[in-house]
Order: C-alpha cells, then structure tokens, then sequence
C-alpha cells in the first residue's frame, strides 16, 4: 500500500458517475480527499458517504477535492450519489487498476482507506482501517491543521 510521501499515481484512467474519463491529472495543483470503499448502499459505505457530504462544504472552503472509489458501476454510483444526495465525485474503478496502483485491493472491492494528497501528487496522510462512522470528520480536521488557505 502507498504511503506518506509516496508519489500518487495520477495517469490511470478511471470513469466517474456520469461515465466521463478521469484520472488524478485533472486534480493536478490541488488537494484531493481520495477515499476508496468496498461497494455503494451498504451500511459503512453509506455512513462515509454521507458523512463526507455533511463536511463536503467546509472541506471545498480550504480547497480540497473529495473523491470516492469504488468497483460500482458508474449508473451504481449515480444512483447511490441522487439518494443521498452527493455532491462530490464518485469513480468507478472496475478493473481495480487503481486500487492495485494504491494497494488497496480487497477481496471484494477495495479496503477502505483514505489518502490525502497534495497539489504536487503526493500522498501527505494516509489512514488504513477505517472506521466509517466519524471518519469525515477526523479527516476535515486533519485538513483544517495541515491546510493554510
């Protein structure tokens, strides 16, 4: 797995909710919140979403990105974003070349980690193991400390 100070690869292409081709080159000078989950509408993945969507605002304020990732589909994540009501990017990595890239890869779907990155590509935190419930927040506040806007 990728880690602090390691660079992000920003060259693999993936497709978001709206089917358009992405990759980590169009965030290029900026911060990006890069969070991979295991799969849309299950309970954890759910309760990050939607946390990540109530701190969406605050975390646009000091001008960072927020990105989830999954192996949904991206007509699985389009539904899963107007259900609740996500006003963030979601990409469908189906092939999982990028949770490969950031050694994320789980059975089913991708482990559930979070990387910040900085607008030079590279990773500045990197939280393995998390916990769904609270995680938006523990993230926001790493941000506000790390972040000088």
């Amino acid at each position: 797995m990728l880690q602090q100070n390691d660079k992000a690869p920003d060259d693999i292409q993936v497709v978001d909710q709206h089917n358009k081709s992405v990759s980590l080159q169009d965030y290029a000078g900026s911060f990006v919140v890069l969070y991979f989950y295991p799969k849309d509408n299950t309970p954890g993945c759910t309760t990050e979403a939607c946390e990540f969507r109530d701190f969406n605002e605050d975390i646009k304020k000091l001008g960072v990105q927020v990105i989830g990732v999954s192996k949904d589909t991206p007509a699985s994540h389009e539904k899963f974003a107007a259900k609740h009501n996500l006003q963030f990017v979601l990409w469908s990595d189906q092939n999982s070349a990028l949770m490969n890239a950031f050694g994320v890869k789980g059975l089913v779907g991708s482990k559930r980690v979070t990387f910040v990155i900085n607008p030079e590509g590279e990773i500045i935190h990197v939280w393995e193991k998390v916990n769904a419930l609270g995680h938006a927040k523990e993230v926001f506040d790493f941000l506000q400390q790390h972040i000088t806007h």
